[in-house]
C-alpha cells in the first residue's frame, strides 16, 4: 500500500484506437471461446472492470486513512510539546 512520501510516480493514462481494438478482438475471442454472444461477453467485462474500480476506491481509502492516520500522530506529538512548553513557562512565572 503507497503511503505518503512513497508513492510510485503516476503515469498519465490514455485509450488508443489500438486498445480500443485489441479490447474488442479480446472480447470477440472469450465469446467464441465460451460459446457466448458478443453481448454476453462485453457484459461480463463491464463487470469485471466495476469490480476494479471498486477494488482501486476501496485502495485508495485504505490509503487515505493510513495517511489520515499519520497526520493525527503527528498532531498529537506537537500539542504534547506545546503543552510541555506551556507547562514550563507557567512554572518560570
Amino acid at each position: 500500500m503507497g503511503t505518503l512520501f512513497e508513492q510510485p510516480p503516476r503515469e498519465l493514462n490514455l485509450v488508443t484506437e489500438k486498445d480500443a481494438t485489441s479490447k474488442l478482438y479480446e472480447i470477440k475471442n472469450f465469446a467464441t471461446i465460451h460459446g457466448i454472444g458478443y453481448d454476453d461477453a462485453f457484459k461480463l467485462f463491464e463487470l469485471l472492470e466495476y469490480s476494479r474500480r471498486t477494488n482501486l476506491m476501496v485502495t485508495a481509502g485504505d490509503i487515505q486513512d493510513e495517511q489520515i492516520s499519520g497526520l493525527g500522530e503527528l498532531l498529537i506529538r506537537y500539542i504534547d510539546k506545546i503543552d510541555f512548553i506551556a507547562r514550563l513557562l507557567d512554572q518560570r512565572m
